[in-house]
């Protein structure tokens, strides 16, 4: 019985990690959709995470990417 709940309990966690793994994916290739219908403002606290990430990965935070 408890082995069947830790299975059910497994996977919602695992569906609940991949619609965030979407979601900031959302974020950074298609940034109005995911502002329209999503928060603005959690996005912008994303993007910022990014571009801190990529300041730090590059010297002069020049990387081209396309999004």
């Amino acid at each position: 019985m408890a082995n069947k709940i830790l299975k059910i309990l497994l996977q919602i966690f695992s569906i609940v990690i991949i619609l965030a793994v979407l979601y900031i994916l959302s974020v950074f290739f298609f940034p109005y959709f995911a502002d329209k219908y999503g928060n603005s403002y959690i996005n912008a606290k994303i993007r910022n995470i990014k571009n801190m990430a990529f300041s730090i990965s590059s010297p002069n935070g020049s990387l081209n990417l396309p999004f």
